[in-house]
């Protein structure tokens, strides 16, 4: 059987458009996720004595809920930074699908960055869970080459509170080092 030159741009074509396709349907399905977290959230916030959703394990397979408003380790940072943290979650997810980022929400919390997490490094390569960094020369690595950022998709933020709300927003797997934030022993 003799592969023609016409027979591989079909076949090319074919999947160009399959992978388009399933572009698309990530981009609803994240969508989807953000809409049924923000019910979620909502009814929970109504909801006297809900309690915060269990821990979750890092797999691929698992994805997150809307985080709760309980403490974490003691520590509260209020309902804006919680509010802007989620904000922050859903520019990173619209970010990964590719749709127009304007500002994250990040000029909302005055506090110093402490912990960057990476979504998307210089050389395009996604990660969720996403790398969770506790200072910039390392994050820099990832992120920038020549003082340029490219596509990369990151974000530093106070505290790992804020952290863990804005991976639960964007719909990724939480990193290790954000698991049992959720105010859970």
């Amino acid at each position: 059987m003799r592969v023609t030159a016409s027979d591989i741009e079909t076949k090319l074509d074919t999947l160009i458009a399959l992978v388009e396709r399933l572009q698309l349907d990530t981009g609803d399905l994240r969508s989807d996720l953000r809409s049924v977290q923000e019910r979620l959230s909502a009814l929970e916030s109504r909801t006297p004595g809900a309690s915060a959703s269990p821990a979750r394990e890092v797999s691929s397979a698992a994805r997150s809920s809307q985080a709760s408003s309980a403490p974490v380790a003691g520590y509260h940072v209020g309902p804006e930074r919680e509010a802007a943290a989620r904000d922050i979650g859903r520019w990173l997810a619209k970010s990964i699908d590719g749709v127009a980022r304007g500002l994250s929400g990040r000029e909302r919390i005055p506090q110093q960055t402490r912990y960057y997490l990476v979504v998307r490094d210089f050389h395009r390569n996604l990660y969720d869970p996403p790398l969770f960094l506790s200072n910039w020369p390392d994050c820099k690595e990832r992120v920038q080459c020549r003082g340029q950022v490219g596509d990369s998709i990151f974000i530093g933020l106070p505290t790992k509170r804020e952290c863990y709300l804005a991976v639960l927003a964007a719909g990724l797997v939480l990193p290790a080092e954000l698991i049992g934030l959720d105010g859970q022993p």
